[in-house]
């Protein structure tokens, strides 16, 4: 056999190979596209779950300052209630 191909048989060859080429590629854009909508959808959990965080910190902030002071309020207060010096 010869390797001898004529050129007609070698630009369908490439015709070929340039289509095979051109479908990777519009698959690698719908793959990208996709990609591009989860990061988006990632983007926007992690910027409501950012606002989320900060409220319960200061719901925690201001329970734990509302119980240091009810717990001093009562050490100053329970001598007197319960009748014992001090």
């Amino acid at each position: 056999m010869t390797a001898v191909r004529t050129q007609g048989e070698r630009l369908s060859a490439l015709e070929e190979r340039v289509a095979n080429v051109k479908d990777d590629v519009a698959d690698l854009k719908k793959d990208v596209a996709s990609v591009r909508r989860d990061v988006t959808e990632i983007k926007d959990i992690l910027t409501q779950a950012k606002g989320g965080w900060r409220v319960l910190i200061v719901i925690g902030g201001l329970a734990g300052s509302m119980t240091t002071a009810v717990l001093w309020l009562i050490g100053k207060i329970w001598p007197f209630v319960s009748g014992l010096p001090r």
